[in-house]
């Protein structure tokens, strides 16, 4: 089985399997996929007697963000969990014990910071690159917003961002935005969106209340 993104058509396998099918017997396989793609999407099967030529059939989807509740799992095309939880807000930095001349900084008049705390697992058994904070992006009503730089709650510095996980591990950290305060919870998203480093296709995930 291979899929491929429109309009580009770059195919890749996503799976193989012997079938053996006796001669004007039927066949029937069942292929378990996490769409690495969000748009129309091919997906093309083919098959192949020990003589004659190949059979080809394909079928196009049109593939939407998996959605999850706060704290729910998404498993990524590239064999990362990711999981995005306890969305909350403060108005400023809290005290700072390594940078006094920060201590009690807030924010302007109106702006408050949106902040939420992603774990990422490793189910491979090599080490894979970590999702960059750009590729997690929030969303309030018509309104993107892009991660910003924040501050450890306990020590009140930057925390050094690691680059990958190793296999079969887990790691978790903190992004920040700075949004309208006038935003609830309830009315937030997170959105990932990554790409592929084999083929350049690219997977979405989302997460919000009661999705």
């Amino acid at each position: 089985l291979e899929s491929g993104q429109q309009p580009t058509e770059t195919f890749e396998t996503i799976g193989r399997e012997a079938v053996s099918i006796g001669p004007g017997d039927t066949g029937h396989h069942t292929f378990s996929v996490v769409p690495q793609s969000t748009g129309d999407v091919i997906y093309r099967g083919w098959g192949k007697l020990e003589t004659g030529p190949r059979v080809t059939t394909e079928m196009t989807i049109d593939t939407t963000p998996a959605t999850r509740a706060w704290g729910d799992a998404v498993e990524l095309a590239n064999g990362l969990n990711v999981t995005v939880a306890n969305p909350r807000f403060r108005g400023g930095y809290p005290p700072a014990t390594t940078q006094s001349s920060m201590n009690g900084s807030m924010t302007a008049p109106g702006i408050q910071y949106a902040l939420i705390d992603v774990t990422v697992t490793n189910t491979t058994d090599t080490a894979i690159a970590l999702p960059s904070r750009e590729a997690f992006r929030l969303g309030s009503g018509q309104t993107i917003h892009a991660p910003v730089s924040i501050r450890d709650d306990a020590t009140g510095v930057y925390p050094t961002e690691p680059s990958a996980v190793a296999g079969g591990q887990t790691t978790s950290g903190t992004i920040g935005y700075q949004v309208e305060s006038t935003i609830a919870t309830e009315s937030i998203q997170v959105v990932h969106q990554a790409v592929s480093e084999t083929n350049s296709q690219s997977w979405q995930a989302r997460w919000q209340s009661s999705p």
